[in-house]
Order: structure tokens, then sequence, then C-alpha cells
């Protein structure tokens, strides 16, 4: 029988296919297995207990930052206001690629966090800026002392 292996992207071990009591202290979710790396405690949730990844490895600072992410942008869809789909295809087309929390870098959640809550805005408002990028670049040239 062929056995599946699957390896850290951290550090390139091969991880565990474990329950996440292993991580959590008691099992959560219908689906409660994950593929675990005990050296870099980086882990991914698997699909429905099989051991189909649900994304990537991410290890503590990257887990962190997935978190903030749902935090910020799901606020748009689960308030009823916004389709998740929308909401998810937006931040696709900012970015380049079909976007997934659960395979984001660093970088990508970093880019994801800094969109203002003006780009969620189905309807943008066109509005007429009181001074222009020149007179901005102008005021910090003097305020630096540099004009």
């Amino acid at each position: 029988m062929n056995e599946e292996k699957v390896f850290c992207t951290y550090c390139g071990k091969e991880a565990e296919w474990v329950e996440n009591k292993e991580i959590y202290g008691r099992n959560y979710g219908k689906s409660y297995m994950c593929w675990l790396c005990r050296d870099c405690e980086a882990f991914v949730g698997c699909h429905n207990n099989t051991k189909r990844p649900l994304g990537t490895f991410a290890n503590r600072e990257l887990r962190s930052l997935r978190k903030q992410v749902h935090l910020y942008i799901d606020q748009f869809w689960k308030s009823g206001q916004l389709k998740r789909a929308w909401v998810y295809s937006r931040v696709s087309k900012e970015l380049g690629f079909q976007y997934h929390t659960g395979e984001s870098t660093i970088e990508t959640c970093k880019k994801v966090l800094a969109l203002p809550y003006e780009f969620f805005d189905p309807k943008p408002k066109k509005i007429s800026p009181v001074i222009g990028r020149d007179e901005v670049a102008k005021f910090h040239n003097f305020v630096d002392g540099d004009d």
C-alpha cells in the first residue's frame, strides 16, 4: 500500500497526520485531522478528515496573520451586506491570483490587511481630493526641511 507522505514547508521534515487535539488539547470541528510538524509547530488542517490539506502549512506568525485577515475581510460578508464570493473575488482581482486565506503567505496577508475599508464598497463614491499628490509632496518637503 502506498502511504502518503507530506513534508513541512518550513523545515522539510516529514509531517505527522494527527487529530487536532495534539495542538488544542481537544478535537475541534467536524474535520479534526491535520498535518503537524512537531519541530516547527507548523500545521495545516485537512478536508473532511481526509489526508488532503485545506491550505498550506502555517507557523505561529502566519496563523496569527491569517486570523487577522479573516477578522478583517469576513466582517464585510458576515454582516449580510455583501456576498462572500464578491469579497473574495475582489481581493483575488486586486492581488492578481485566486485568493484563499488558507494558502496565504505572510506577504499576502499583509497586503490584504492593508486594503482600506473603501476597497470593499461595491459602489465607490467619486471624491475629488481637496489637495493633490503634488501639494502633499510639497508639504512633506517643507515640513522635512527639504524645500
